[in-house]
C-alpha cells in the first residue's frame, strides 16, 4: 500500500500531466478548459490550482514540485478567456457547497499577500497568474479591492518583491484607464501617493526603493509609448524629495526615475521642469562624495564609480541640455566643472564617466548662458595643458583631452573664450607643439586613405559593374531571341 507521500507525488504527477496536455495544446484548448469548467469537480480543481501556485497547504500539494507550479501558472497565462471568467461569473448546474467554494475562489488566491512574508519563487508564479487575471478581468479585481481595501495594504506590505510591485504597476495602469462605467482612478492615484511616502519612509531600504522606482518608471515608460495615457495624477513627483530620498540611499533607482521625469515634463509639464532648479547646486556635492567618502575597490584595486553616480551623470547632462541659465549658473557657481575634473583624475580608466563628462564640458561652452564661462575656460585649459604635457601619463582620457582642446580652438570667435585661453601663459606653446604633434597622428588617416572615401568609390563601381554586367545579358538576350524567330521562320 502507497504511503502518503507517494500517493502525493503520484496525484501531482496525474495533475501535473492533465495541466500539460491543456497548456501545450493547440487546437483543442479551448474545448479541454470548457470540460475542467464544466466538469463537477470544477471547484476542487480550481481550489488545487489556487493552493499549488499560492503554497498554501492542502490535502494533496503540501510540497508540489517544480512542474506542477509551472504547469499550474502557464495554465492561468495561457488558457482562454472562459478560464478566467469562471472565476467571477456564475455557472449553473453546481450544488450549494460546490457554489460557496467557487464563490470564495479568488479571495483563496489573493490572500497570499496577507502573509508576514512570501517566497521570491511564489511571487514570481503569482505574477504570472494575477497579471492574466488583470488583463482579462480587471474590472473585477478592482472591484474586488474596492470592497476589500485591506488587501492594498496587503499588497503595499511586500514592496520588498519585485514581482508583486509589478503586479502593483499593473493595478495602477488599469485602474487609472477612463471607463464609462466604473472609475477606479481615485484608488489608483492613492496607492501611487502611498508608494511614495512608503519610499521615503524606506530610504534607507536600497531594494525597496529601487523596486517603487521601477513602478513609477514603467508607468512613465508607457506613457512614452502611449501619449493618450494620461497619468498626471499618478506621477506626482517633487524633484527635490526624490533627489533626498536618492542622497539618503545607496539606490540608482531616483536618478533613473528624475531622468525620466525631467523628459515627461518637457513634453508634458513644462512648469515642473523649472522645479529641477531647486536640485541642481546639489549635484556637484554629490559628485564630489564620489572621491572624498566611501570609496570601494574592484578586485584590481580599481576605485568604482558606481551606477549610482553614473545616473546622476546622465541626468546632469540633461538637466544641461534645458539650456536653462539658472540650472546652468547653480551647476557651474557650486564648482561642477572643477568636480567633474577631479572625479575624472579620481577614475582614469572610466571610459563611459570620461565620455559623458566631455559632454558636459561641450554642452555648458555651447549655451554660452554662463556669466563666469572665463572661470570654466581656465580650469578646463589648465586641466588640458596639465595632462598632455606630460607624456608618460598614460590615463584612459588624453584622447578627450586633445579633443576638447580642439573644440576650444574651433570656439575662439566667442571673445570670453578667446580672452580665457590668452590668459593661458602655456596655451599657445602647447597648441603649436604638442597639440599639433597630436594631431598629426589621431586626425590623419592610415597611410592617407580616407577607409570611407575608398569604400564609397568600391561601391559605386561595384554598382556600375552590375549595370554593365546586366546591358550584355540584356544584348545577348535579345540575340537570342532573334536567331529564335530566324529559325522558326525557315521551318515554316
Amino acid at each position: 500500500m502507497e504511503n502518503p507521500q507517494e500517493q502525493q507525488l503520484t496525484f501531482q504527477d496525474y495533475i501535473a500531466t492533465q495541466l500539460g496536455s491543456i497548456v501545450q495544446s493547440d487546437l483543442l484548448t479551448y474545448q479541454k478548459c470548457n470540460s475542467i469548467i464544466s466538469h463537477q469537480y470544477s471547484t476542487w480543481v480550481y481550489y488545487e490550482l489556487n493552493s499549488t501556485v499560492t503554497f498554501n497547504s492542502n490535502s494533496f500539494n503540501r510540497n508540489p514540485t517544480p512542474q506542477l507550479l509551472f504547469q499550474c501558472s502557464e495554465l492561468f497565462e495561457n488558457a482562454n478567456q472562459e478560464f478566467i471568467d469562471f472565476l467571477f461569473d456564475p455557472v449553473e448546474g453546481l450544488s450549494e457547497d460546490q457554489v460557496e467554494t467557487k464563490r470564495g475562489l479568488f479571495r483563496y488566491l489573493i490572500s497570499v499577500v496577507e502573509q508576514d512574508s512570501i517566497a521570491e519563487t511564489t511571487c514570481g508564479y503569482f505574477y504570472k497568474v494575477m497579471n492574466s487575471i488583470i488583463q482579462k478581468r480587471g474590472a473585477d479585481v478592482w472591484n474586488f479591492l474596492e470592497n476589500d481595501q485591506r488587501i492594498i495594504s496587503s499588497f503595499l506590505k511586500h514592496v520588498d518583491q519585485p514581482h508583486i510591485c509589478r503586479i502593483i504597476t499593473e493595478l495602477i495602469l488599469y485602474g487609472n484607464q477612463p471607463s464609462k462605467i466604473l472609475d477606479y482612478s481615485y484608488l489608483a492615484q492613492q496607492i501611487s501617493d502611498r508608494l511614495f511616502k512608503i519610499m521615503a519612509k524606506k530610504a534607507y531600504q536600497s531594494n525597496i526603493v529601487d523596486n517603487i522606482c521601477e513602478i513609477f518608471i514603467e508607468i512613465l515608460t508607457r506613457k512614452s509609448q502611449n501619449p493618450n495615457l494620461d497619468i498626471s495624477q499618478l506621477i506626482l513627483i517633487k524633484p527635490s524629495q526624490l533627489f533626498q530620498i536618492a542622497v539618503q540611499s545607496n539606490s540608482e533607482g531616483p536618478h533613473s526615475l528624475l531622468t525620466l521625469f525631467l523628459e515627461y515634463a518637457k513634453n508634458n509639464q513644462q512648469d515642473q521642469v523649472d522645479s529641477f532648479i531647486e536640485i541642481s547646486h546639489l549635484i556637484p556635492l554629490e559628485f564630489e562624495k564620489t572621491y572624498s567618502n566611501n570609496i570601494q575597490y574592484d578586485r584590481h584595486f580599481y576605485k568604482l564609480f558606481g551606477r549610482k553616480n553614473m545616473k546622476l551623470l546622465f541626468l546632469t547632462l540633461q538637466l544641461i541640455q534645458l539650456n536653462n541659465k539658472s540650472i546652468n549658473s547653480r551647476l557651474i557657481n557650486n564648482g561642477l566643472v572643477n568636480v567633474l575634473i577631479n572625479t575624472i583624475q579620481e577614475f582614469p580608466f572610466h571610459n563611459q564617466l570620461h565620455f559623458t563628462a566631455f559632454a558636459i564640458f561641450e554642452k555648458l561652452i555651447e549655451s554660452e548662458q554662463i556669466d563666469n564661462i572665463q572661470d570654466m575656460i581656465d580650469s578646463l585649459s589648465n586641466f588640458i595643458v596639465i595632462q598632455l604635457l606630460q607624456p608618460q601619463n598614460s590615463v584612459g582620457y588624453r584622447a578627450y583631452l586633445s579633443k576638447l582642446a580642439n573644440y576650444l580652438i574651433d570656439k575662439q570667435y566667442n571673445p570670453v573664450i578667446l580672452k580665457a585661453l590668452k590668459n593661458n601663459q602655456q596655451w599657445e606653446g602647447f597648441v603649436q607643439t604638442t597639440l599639433q604633434n597630436i594631431n598629426q597622428v589621431e586626425l590623419n588617416f592610415l597611410f592617407n586613405i580616407n577607409p570611407r572615401q575608398a569604400s564609397n568609390e568600391q561601391d559605386s563601381g561595384n554598382i556600375q559593374q552590375d549595370v554593365n554586367q546586366q546591358e550584355i545579358k540584356t544584348e545577348d538576350s535579345s540575340q537570342e531571341n532573334q536567331y529564335q524567330d530566324k529559325q522558326l521562320k525557315q521551318q515554316e
